[in-house]
């Protein structure tokens, strides 16, 4: 069997169910074209400039990896802190 799949191109359903890839060579380089092309034009917006709204990748929804989520929280106030904080403590 890896005698057959070793001729195979890069793009055949088998050779990337053997390397568990869910794309093609050529879809991951259009979606990551997609998220830079993405970026660029965020970065020139009002968001963008703030660094708020960050553009979802495409590629990573596409590969199916979760988006980094921060572990950290802001708050706009004192209080909004100390009533999240009395939620999780019950303080």
């Amino acid at each position: 069997m890896a005698t057959l799949a070793s001729g195979l191109s890069e793009n055949s359903r088998i050779k990337r169910k053997i390397t568990e890839r869910r794309l093609s060579l050529e879809q991951m380089m259009l979606a990551g074209l997609v998220d830079r092309l993405s970026l660029l034009i965020w970065a020139r917006t009002e968001d963008g400039m703030q660094g708020i709204n960050k553009p979802k990748s495409v590629l990573k929804a596409l590969e199916g990896i979760q988006e980094d989520v921060s572990e950290y929280q802001h708050f706009d106030s004192i209080e909004a802190y100390e009533r999240k904080r009395a939620e999780l403590f019950g303080v």
